[in-house]
């Protein structure tokens, strides 16, 4: 994989850019919320990304994809209810994921460790969410193990002020 600049921020892209611009109008019904990108040990399997659901109704996930700026994504399925978590790990076995409940596979999406992207693209097309991450201030700094939470839903997310490094360590 090659780095280049995804919007500004470095991702390990194979594609030059990403699909949608830093600052682009995000629809928000589904806010990314915890990103393990480092976990303690290997990361494939215990990487994970929490979502979640900020409206009053239940939300249809089938169509809808979180992908990086390389364009590798997931497709999501299932549904997630009012106020309610949706977790896409590495794994869905506890055994290989830390201990984890997780409800979706990241499949062959893998989150680039320190800095990154996340986009969140519900089935018509529309952004719905994106984060993208550095390891650098505003971004709070994290050790191996542990994720970044945002600390509070209501705030916008792709600014590292409203992100706290997690409380635990995760992994081995």
């Amino acid at each position: 994989l090659i780095v280049t600049g995804c919007g500004g921020i470095p991702d390990k892209c194979e594609a030059s850019e990403c699909a949608f611009e830093l600052g682009d109008v995000e629809s928000g019904t589904v806010v990314i919320t915890e990103i393990q990108d480092d976990p303690r040990g290997g990361d494939g399997p215990r990487e994970y990304v929490e979502l979640y659901n900020a409206t009053s109704e239940t939300i249809d996930l089938n169509g809808w994809r979180l992908q990086n700026c390389a364009d590798l994504a997931v497709e999501l399925r299932g549904t997630l209810q009012p106020g309610a978590y949706f977790v896409i790990a590495g794994s869905l076995s506890n055994s290989d994921n830390g201990g984890l409940s997780a409800d979706f596979d990241l499949s062959d999406l893998q989150l680039s460790n320190d800095r990154g992207s996340l986009l969140l693209i519900d089935g018509e097309g529309t952004l719905v969410d994106q984060v993208r991450y550095q390891d650098e201030a505003p971004w709070p700094i994290r050790e191996d193990g542990e994720s970044l939470e945002v600390m509070t839903i209501t705030g916008d997310n792709s600014n590292g002020a409203v992100w706290r490094a997690g409380r635990g360590e995760y992994g081995d």
